[in-house]
């Protein structure tokens, strides 16, 4: 068992680290000012943000599934326009609500 849970920490700590570099380096300045504003720059914020994780599928020992990179990548499309087009919370609540899928598919054992 403290194998397993190793193993899954690892895996989430590697999905934190997708997170952060495809929301914030990856993310380009006019993907950012934009995707608020233009359904386009929220598209390939979402497709860039969700490239990473895709390239998880070569690692094997992540075993990333397809039902991960689809929520990844639909929750994403969800979460962020409510942030940036609506302000419907701040980047705590964003980024908390983007980790807890990621921990989600973690314990469903899609990663």
């Amino acid at each position: 068992m403290p194998a397993l849970l190793l193993l899954m920490a690892k895996k989430l700590v590697v999905m934190i680290a997708c997170h952060f570099i495809g929301d914030y380096p990856l993310q380009m300045d006019w993907m950012a000012k934009l995707k608020g504003k233009d359904s386009h720059a929220l598209f390939a914020h979402v497709m860039t943000y969700t490239s990473v994780f895709a390239l998880l599928m070569l690692v094997p020992w992540m075993d990333m599934s397809i039902q991960a990179i689809a929520l990844i990548c639909v929750s994403h499309a969800i979460i962020d326009p409510l942030k940036a087009r609506w302000k419907l919370f701040g980047l705590f609540v964003d980024q908390s609500l983007h980790i807890g899928i990621l921990i989600f598919c973690v314990l469903m054992g899609w990663v």
